[in-house]
């Protein structure tokens, strides 16, 4: 028979046990919820950029893809026109705020982000910009597009958003479930441009921290 002590030492072993068992994963959650709670201030949205813009030869895909950035960079820059808390840069107070720190895209825009005392910081990379070759009702080379983004907490370095867009346009006989985004648009072929419109506006908008709606 167990002793009504020895019954209570056991129970209290028992409760120690399941509750240092539960404490990492209550402050994993605490933690999880602390951002899910969080608010930016102050968003610091960077010029976008590609793979191919440190290459010494400007080749034609590097070009091409250079003019694409610029685009995605001026259609970002229209979405975020009327949220207060977002402060896009220019490619000159970028470089001005870069100075001489170097690394990757994500470490550098991390060191951006804190000079210019933003709370978070936006990068985009343009992967494919393919322009749309023909006419609007009979394409040789329909648009194509495709771009990812990521926005990191300057404080912490976690990533609170992320995402990729890439779509080349389809005719709807081609693709019979697209009946609805082709009425979108007016049964036309658009520009490279409106597809990266479409996709900063669809991908953003599921972003809580970049919705303007």
């Amino acid at each position: 028979m167990i002793r009504p002590h020895g019954l209570i030492f056991a129970l209290t072993i028992f409760l120690l046990t399941a509750c240092a068992a539960q404490s990492p994963q209550s402050s994993h959650e605490m933690a999880k919820d602390s951002f899910a709670e969080l608010t930016l201030n102050s968003i610091v949205v960077l010029q976008s950029e590609h793979d191919l813009v440190d290459q010494g030869s400007r080749s034609a895909e590097a070009l091409n893809l250079d003019e694409g950035s610029k685009a995605l960079s001026s259609i970002i820059a229209e979405y975020f026109a009327m949220k207060g808390n977002v402060h896009i840069l220019s490619a000159m107070q970028q470089e001005s705020l870069t100075g001489t720190f170097t690394g990757n895209l994500r470490k550098r825009a991390r060191h951006i982000g804190m000079q210019a005392k933003g709370d978070a910081v936006l990068i985009t990379r343009l992967i494919d910009y393919g322009k749309l070759e023909g006419r609007k009702y009979g394409a040789n080379e329909p648009a194509s597009v495709s771009f990812d983004y990521r926005l990191i907490h300057l404080q912490s370095g976690r990533t609170l958003c992320k995402g990729s867009y890439e779509e080349t346009q389809k005719t709807l006989f081609s693709d019979l479930f697209s009946f609805g985004k082709a009425s979108q648009r007016k049964f036309e072929f658009v520009s490279a441009d409106t597809l990266l419109r479409e996709g900063v506006e669809r991908k953003f908008g599921d972003c809580r921290h970049l919705a303007t709606q």
